[in-house]
């Protein structure tokens, strides 16, 4: 069974007026932070939120772009190989 963040009667709402009493008006910043967290570590982002994710990324184009280019100039520059008879 899921666990819930609410008691139930929160969750339920008050037996006697059949309402519940529905998000509070500040979130718990201790409860935000931790559900923060584990939700940066299930996406796989870093847990620092300082850390840029964009630079990472454009360091990760790079290096994919100059292994790219590495496999072109391996490649040579006949294509199909010429050992085919057409």
């Amino acid at each position: 069974m899921a666990h819930h963040h609410k008691s139930n009667e929160q969750v339920e709402g008050s037996p006697l007026t059949g309402h519940g009493d529905g998000m509070p008006r500040r979130p718990d910043e201790d409860g935000l932070q931790e559900r923060a967290q584990v939700d940066r570590l299930v996406a796989g982002v870093p847990l620092d939120p300082a850390e840029d994710p964009e630079a990472e990324r454009a360091g990760a184009e790079h290096e994919a772009e100059a292994a790219h280019e590495a496999e072109d100039e391996d490649a040579g520059k006949g294509f199909p190989p010429t050992r085919y008879d057409g």
